[in-house]
């Protein structure tokens, strides 16, 4: 792709595998972004029909495909059709220059430029941690060190995992990354993030909060780390908004790890009392505080509400 552009004096239609449309947590990233940056950031790709279902294209290969149009003289919005399963689902014309890559939905496009244009901090710069305290979904169950039921002078820890069920433990028990984030309160998921298979959907489930001297296993990831209780609290609560988890959804390509990589469309917030945002509130309640500080469209709230589900 990068030697057609050079080479062309005008034209390049390519047919090629959809992964280099957004951004990609692989090694052939850097590649990616500089296709990127000559097709989105200068404007010069027209138009795009991404089919993707892997397979659709190509039987037997198991690669999504696209093609698409470049143009080295445009300065244009790009048009972009998405097929799935013989149908189109998306067919829409967007300026990609302020996100570098292709949001698949239209409305939603719109509300990440809009929230791009406003907001400054994303969630690529969350502490996130996977299985942060060295231990994996099967609790205590690996544990060589003692175990007990209740907490005792040896088992002082909390361990919380599959299902909610807890158990303590000895700080022993525990890799050295998680006992740097032990004395803090933490904001946990589920160790799963899921999207596109389903409208409406829950993005972010198995919310947590952990108090200090509590940990978790690998069915859980901690999302945020914080000193004050009353922040911990706050940003739980985002996380249960339909507006954060749509903002998710957006780096999402599909069922992923949570990972800084894929919230990097999230907007982060001031949790403390001195937020813009009143966090007493209700989290349907804290939602429309954000659709309007974000100044979003009566359509886009809609959509939002269409396609995330509701948390209490």
């Amino acid at each position: 792709m990068l030697n057609a552009f050079r080479l062309t004096s005008r034209y390049v239609c390519m047919i090629v595998k959809n992964d280099w449309l957004a951004v990609q947590d692989t090694t052939k990233e850097q590649l990616f972004i500089k296709c990127r940056e000559e097709c989105f950031k200068k404007r010069r790709c027209t138009d795009i029909v991404d089919y993707n279902k892997a397979g659709e294209v190509f039987p037997g290969v198991g690669v999504s495909a696209c093609y698409f149009l470049y143009d080295k003289e445009a300065n244009y919005d790009c048009h972009y059709i998405q097929i799935k399963g013989g149908y189109i689902v998306s067919d829409f014309i967007a300026d990609f220059s302020i996100t570098g890559e292709v949001i698949k939905d239209g409305t939603l496009a719109d509300i990440v430029r809009r929230v791009r244009l406003k907001a400054r901090v994303f969630g690529d710069r969350l502490p996130i941690q996977n299985t942060p305290f060295g231990l994996d979904t099967n609790g205590v169950k690996d544990i060589m060190a003692p175990v007990s039921s209740e907490k005792t002078e040896r088992t002082p820890i909390k361990l919380v995992w599959g299902g909610g069920i807890a158990e303590y433990i000895s700080e022993d028990s525990i890799a050295a990354k998680g006992t740097a984030i032990l004395p803090y309160w933490k904001v946990c998921c589920g160790e799963k993030l899921n999207a596109w298979d389903s409208v409406p959907e829950n993005i972010v489930t198995s919310h947590l909060i952990l108090a200090p001297n509590e940990a978790c296993t690998g069915s859980y990831a901690v999302l945020n780390v914080f000193e004050a209780q009353e922040e911990a609290i706050n940003f739980y609560k985002y996380m249960k908004t339909r507006f954060a988890r749509e903002l998710v959804r957006a780096g999402l390509p599909s069922y992923k790890r949570p990972g800084k990589f894929y919230l990097r469309f999230l907007p982060l917030q001031d949790f403390t009392s001195n937020s813009d945002i009143d966090w007493s509130q209700s989290i349907s309640d804290i939602d429309e505080q954000l659709f309007k500080k974000y100044k979003l469209t009566a359509d886009e709230v809609a959509y939002i509400k269409r396609t995330i589900k509701p948390m209490a």
